[in-house]
């Protein structure tokens, strides 16, 4: 009996594997989905970061801005010959000292109308501008976040201002302008050493000290370096008589020496040897950006509009950087046929350049107006080296 038992229950067990192995579970079929693949933001490659053109180039655009005042400005409390005339041509950002010293070409183009008339406030004092350091930092702006000074005197290294030195001299901080740090090198060769290590972006700096003050700073003039040429004696030293510089500066005065004959106080490939360069203190400076050696820029966005809010009226959403500044971002409204239906700019504000955030902000009327039909969202980040795909998404308007 017992075996009876045993012989019955290897039965089973066998029918039981043999049902179990030939059960087959039919093959699921994937569910069917309307949400998109998720749009992979583009980079700016490495390679495409050139810093000390871009501040060149910055300069450049700066001293070129053509415009013609709607009334006389009088600025010869900064010096004697800075007087702006009614209706007459003029290229360059105005020279201004007062509370808009850091005026870029975009803001300054925004106080003209569309003759190119400026109709900004007309003094130095609240006039829209910029001044010789201020310029310079305006360059610099679009290729570094570490750069914060505002005026010559914060120009020197030990200000911690984003400046560094170029050469050996000693610029410790008990000296606070370009003649204490004179004054501390008795060996003038080590200035002469520096300038030959100028390179196109980089600057030059005196700043003089107050009369009752020796270690601060009353003023100074600051410039840019476009080329360096170095002559050297027969025993192969710099000839710092024969050796010069050539640059780019924002002046308090009209340059007579300007191509064609043109207005303005922006002086264009000057040329200074090196001993007028000690004659007058300059030292030699750098920024850390060009000493660095570029990455490829990633972006990251987080919270953006998607295809069920982006005719909401609002623009959502927050996009980083790995390493460039982002100075602008775009949104756009394509249709289907891949034109631009509506396009919206936002300037990033300087507080923390690698970061933009939308903020909710009001978008433009063309964002909820838009007629029944298949449409593509994008926003795109605006750089100094070119700009990149960060969303898009595809949305029908019922």
């Amino acid at each position: 009996m017992k075996k009876f038992l045993s012989l019955l229950l290897v039965l089973l067990m066998v029918v039981s594997l043999v049902a179990c192995g030939s059960e087959k579970e039919p093959a699921k079929t994937p569910e069917k989905t309307d949400t998109p693949e998720k749009f992979t933001p583009e980079t700016i490659p490495a390679e495409k970061v050139n810093p000390r053109d871009v501040v060149v180039d910055y300069m450049y655009e700066m001293a070129n801005i053509k415009w013609t005042p709607a009334e006389d400005i009088d600025s010869t409390q900064v010096h004697s010959s800075l007087y702006y005339k009614k209706g007459e041509t003029y290229y360059g950002i105005m020279y201004v000292t007062g509370s808009r010293t850091l005026t870029d070409a975009d803001e300054f183009r925004e106080q003209l109308d569309e003759n190119g008339v400026y109709t900004g406030p007309a003094n130095a004092q609240s006039g829209f501008g910029n001044h010789c350091s201020s310029a310079i930092r305006l360059a610099y702006d679009q290729v570094s976040t570490s750069v914060k000074f505002g005026y010559t005197g914060e120009m020197i290294p030990m200000k911690n201002k984003g400046m560094l030195p170029l050469g050996n001299y000693k610029h410790e901080n008990a000296y606070q302008t370009s003649y204490g740090i004179f004054d501390a090198n008795p060996d003038k060769n080590v200035f002469i050493e520096g300038y030959a290590l100028l390179q196109k972006g980089d600057a030059i700096l005196t700043c003089w000290p107050k009369a009752n003050d020796p270690n601060s700073a009353e003023t100074g003039h600051a410039r840019m370096i476009l080329s360096v040429d170095i002559v050297k004696t027969a025993a192969g030293k710099i000839n710092p008589h024969k050796s010069t510089v050539t640059t780019i500066e924002q002046t308090s005065s009209f340059d007579k020496q300007a191509k064609d004959g043109i207005n303005t106080t922006w002086y264009v490939e000057h040329v200074y040897t090196f001993n007028d360069l000690l004659e007058d203190k300059y030292i030699p400076l750098t920024i850390e950006a060009f000493n660095e050696t570029p990455e490829t820029t990633e972006f990251s966005v987080k919270s953006v509009n998607t295809a069920k809010n982006v005719t909401s009226g609002h623009l959502r959403g927050v996009i980083r950087s790995t390493y460039l500044p982002i100075k602008s971002v775009t949104a756009e409204v394509l249709d289907a046929n891949g034109d631009v239906v509506v396009s919206q700019t936002i300037k990033n504000p300087p507080q923390d350049p690698t970061v933009f955030q939308f903020n909710n902000a009001k978008a433009d009327e063309g964002f909820t107006t838009l007629e029944a039909g298949s449409y593509q969202y994008t926003i795109t980040v605006n750089t100094t080296y070119g700009s990149a795909k960060v969303h898009q998404i595809d949305f029908t308007v019922e």
